[in-house]
């Protein structure tokens, strides 16, 4: 038992040393820290904008970029990411954030380095009168198209939930259709 109140107080003592190390460091404000080679930054009108340049194994040269952008009278985040390999191949993904009434609003696509895109867009939204909850997912890519959507409500004795999902073909011909598949679960 004694040795576990030795500890303890040991504990106690390296805990109330470090807080006030802590207290005691002045942190370096972003503008004055030094950046790595081939990295800038910039920061103004509610954007923030890194690049990265770095060289490869091979002798070329990747490059990072990214840019992030905040709206507040929309209340908007808006995110775009690139990203250029020694080849000169690119793949971007760009995305927003909005908040709405009563939930958010969200998309991206990525864009990979053959054209070819993929899209996510999420719109969910709460209502704590009613009790309800409602999501809406949609996926979009060269092949198919996937939606789910859920709905919760509130009840006396717990929840009722519905659940939707959908996918469908979109390198098929119209006049095929595209085989559709749905389920409720």
């Amino acid at each position: 038992m004694g040795d576990r109140i030795n500890i303890s107080e040991r504990a106690r003592e390296l805990v109330a040393k470090a807080l006030q190390n802590r207290a005691e460091a002045t942190p370096v404000p972003p503008q004055a820290r030094e950046l790595p080679d081939g990295v800038e930054f910039s920061r103004g009108g509610g954007t923030v904008e890194i690049s990265r340049e770095v060289e490869t194994a091979a002798g070329g040269t990747r490059t990072r970029e990214l840019s992030v952008s905040v709206d507040p009278e929309t209340q908007t985040v808006s995110r775009e990411r690139s990203v250029t390999g020694a080849g000169g191949r690119n793949v971007t993904v760009s995305g927003s954030l909005t908040r709405t009434d009563t939930g958010f609003e969200s998309s991206f696509t990525v864009t990979g380095p053959n054209g070819n895109e993929f899209n996510r867009s999420v719109e969910q939204s709460f209502d704590p009168e009613k009790g309800t909850l409602s999501r809406s997912v949609v996926v979009t890519g060269d092949t198919y198209t996937v939606s789910r959507s859920t709905e919760l409500e509130r009840t006396e004795g717990g929840f009722d939930a519905s659940f939707n999902l959908s996918v469908q073909r979109n390198d098929l011909p119209e006049a095929q259709g595209g085989p559709e598949v749905e389920s409720d679960a």
